[in-house]
């Protein structure tokens, strides 16, 4: 008994974890888009700075993903066999998300110092469908996940 009550408030802090995560995410493509309209306008953004906010971003939003799948997910799947479902609609999104991500990444590793207006347009395009698939995937998995964490 003692150890489920230690558990709650660890599982409480998981779901708000996940809650403060999924923030941060969302603020950082937010700057990204905003980065991506600065590089394209003249005396804005360097094509560095882009590049090396685009990568990191790319990079910790694979790792979370990975971390679900691999950690998170299979937790919750041997807890809550009936959360299979959703599991598999979340890491099908996640292998959306990567494709995007593949495509972002190949953009900003080939970008100039000046912006190539097609190249550019790509790239917001590319930013707009992941912030799009990005924001509904967190909400579901903020509906589905937190209140079973908090429930723990």
């Amino acid at each position: 008994m003692g150890e489920e009550r230690d558990m709650q408030p660890r599982a409480v802090a998981l779901g708000q974890h996940l809650i403060e995560v999924h923030r941060w995410l969302r603020d950082q493509l937010d700057a990204i888009r905003t980065d991506a309209v600065a590089y394209g306008e003249r005396g804005g953004l360097r094509a560095t700075d882009l590049r090396t906010h685009c990568l990191t971003f790319c990079s910790i939003l694979e790792q979370h993903h990975t971390g679900e799948d691999q950690q998170l997910f299979a937790f919750l799947a041997g807890r809550y066999p009936e959360l299979g479902p959703v599991m598999d609609e979340l890491m099908r999104d996640h292998r959306q998300v990567a494709q995007i991500l593949d495509q972002i990444t190949e953009l900003v590793e080939g970008m100039g110092a000046q912006p190539d207006p097609g190249e550019l347009a790509r790239m917001r395009t590319e930013l707009d469908s992941l912030a799009a698939l990005l924001e509904n995937h967190l909400n579901y998995e903020e509906r589905k996940l937190v209140p079973v964490l908090d429930a723990l």
